[in-house]
């Protein structure tokens, strides 16, 4: 409990810091308002927009006269490898594409080699031998079809992810 002494003191302070709030308030807004007060801090931006401006431009001098690269520069570097990146995997997915056609075209031949080898001299196994390539070269097709997609698909994901994983290892 406080006594009459201590409460008087306690209400007078409370009065001084209500004065000087209000006084340095009151104060602050006339200076901020003050026309002296905008064309100081109007000439103080002015001078550090200068200052910063000058300092940019002496940074860039020192950097460009050290050889390090901007970063412009590096953004337009970065721009030109993602681009022969992609250039790289297109060129390996049309390689993959070649060389499926390649298996393809080696099977066809190997069936092409091995039907008259297997056919006897004779006239009539001739015309059979004729009809047999087209069978075989039928069931070829029809499991290249089959297999193809799916070799094709899985051969396109390997490259791009061997792409995704050289990505990952240049950031690391």
């Amino acid at each position: 409990m406080m006594n009459g002494t201590a409460q008087e003191f306690q209400n007078m302070a409370n009065q001084y810091n209500q004065m000087m709030m209000d006084t340095w308030s009151s104060w602050t807004k006339q200076t901020i308002q003050s026309e002296s007060f905008s064309s100081a801090s109007g000439a103080f931006m002015d001078w550090s927009l200068a200052t910063h401006k000058m300092m940019t431009e002496l940074s860039g001098q020192v950097m460009e006269s050290l050889d390090i690269p901007k970063r412009s520069d590096l953004a337009r570097l970065s721009a030109q490898i993602q681009s022969v990146e992609t250039r790289i995997l297109e060129q390996e997915d049309n390689q993959d594409d070649i060389k499926d056609l390649l298996v393809e075209l080696t099977k066809k031949l190997d069936n092409l080699k091995a039907a008259p080898a297997a056919a006897p001299a004779k006239a009539p196994v001739v015309a059979a031998a004729a009809t047999t390539p087209v069978k075989a070269e039928a069931k070829v097709n029809e499991e290249e079809k089959t297999a193809k997609p799916a070799a094709k698909a899985k051969k396109k994901t390997s490259s791009r992810q061997k792409s995704k994983a050289r990505k990952s290892s240049k950031k690391s």
